[in-house]
């Protein structure tokens, strides 16, 4: 009988972990997530699901019969994730914050794998992103590949150096009075990446969990694709005129600065490009230029291929010589990211921008 009694003692004094996921317009989507974070293993939950500036059913389809779930219709002039999230926030009842996107999906154990690994000065659990519609068609395969060979051992590196893991915006829990006494979450288009380096300002480490796997959908058309990672760089634009890292974090810093060494690398392909072209039109070429030589840039581009073939072989979902040709393909694919960077000065607010779910049902068709 005392047994019984101290394990419920023990029951009753396990923090309570709120689920905050912000949706607009994710009627598509929203009850199978709702679902999928009931079935976790860790049942001391509550489902917080902040429905903001919805035209569709994404309220009445978030609403569940369970006492741990709860829909918030919010309407407020200004767009953005970071307005739902310190809603849900104000209205969470939990000694942790877990951000899960609309479309996201967590291993039944993402919780229990994930408080373990708060220890003192940590302040948030970084989860394992992967891809949920990785089969959908050409594109999604090849976003979830670029995630699995350039996300991950990020993540991985960061979090075994200095414990300075970035968040990744979605599959991520949080202390809630951290969170709270940090200014809780900005409205910058990634408030992700804000909050991080806030935090590591503060001296607080962010740790990645490789076994709590968060899978969401990776666009699968080109023109959603370009919407959403213009949103990301804009967001990293905008925030280039705040000192976000240490000057003694390097990692950091190139990270902070990666917009203008993306900018600096489609200026020189602009130079190459109209030198090229000028020759084709008079001749010659109007100005001597470095480059690289050939036979140093084919090793370069054999390591980097060895590398991913190295990388590939740690993941055993994705070891196979399908994924060993389709990464074959991700360095060019990879410039994509200038037409990104084009785009993104464009970029207005979070609105015009929202990222279109739903397609997780495998598909034949390619791009």
């Amino acid at each position: 009988m005392e047994t019984n009694s101290v394990d419920k003692i023990d029951y009753d004094k396990r923090p309570v972990v709120s689920i905050i996921i912000p949706a607009r317009n994710e009627e598509n989507v929203i009850r199978k997530t709702v679902l999928n974070c009931l079935a976790q293993t860790y049942d001391k939950i509550e489902v917080l699901i902040v429905c903001h500036n919805c035209s569709d059913n994404t309220y009445e389809q978030a609403k569940y019969p369970d006492k741990r779930v709860r829909a918030f219709e919010l309407k407020t002039e200004e767009a953005g994730k970071g307005i739902a999230l310190n809603f849900g926030v104000d209205n969470s009842n939990g000694d942790y914050i877990l951000v899960l996107d609309s479309d996201g999906r967590l291993d039944k154990d993402f919780v229990t794998n994930s408080l373990p690994l708060f220890t003192d000065g940590c302040a948030a659990v970084q989860g394992n992103i992967d891809a949920s519609n990785r089969e959908y068609n050409l594109l999604s395969r090849l976003l979830a590949l670029e995630g699995d060979l350039f996300s991950f051992p990020f993540m991985a590196v960061r979090s075994f150096l200095n414990r300075r893991t970035p968040l990744g915006g979605t599959g991520f829990i949080i202390k809630k009075d951290i969170l709270v006494n940090a200014g809780k979450f900005s409205n910058s288009l990634i408030d992700d990446f804000e909050l991080s380096f806030r935090l590591y300002k503060q001296g607080y480490e962010i740790v990645f969990a490789p076994l709590s796997r968060v899978s969401d959908e990776k666009p699968p058309i080109i023109e959603i694709m370009m919407k959403q990672r213009a949103r990301w760089l804009k967001g990293h634009i905008d925030l280039l005129r705040h000192r976000m890292a240490e000057p003694t974090d390097v990692i950091g810093v190139i990270y902070w600065l990666s917009p203008v060494f993306s900018t600096c690398g489609l200026i020189s392909v602009g130079v190459a490009s109209f030198a090229v072209i000028f020759y084709l039109f008079f001749g010659y070429y109007p100005y001597v230029f470095a480059h690289v030589p050939f036979v140093t840039w084919l090793v370069l581009m054999a390591s980097i291929n060895a590398l991913y073939l190295t990388l590939l072989r740690y993941k055993k979902e994705v070891n196979n010589l399908r994924n060993a040709g389709y990464s074959l393909f991700l360095t060019p694919f990879s410039t994509y990211w200038y037409v990104v960077l084009v785009k993104s000065f464009f970029v207005k607010s979070w609105s015009n921008t929202k990222t279109i779910h739903g397609f997780e049902a495998p598909s034949k068709n390619t791009n």
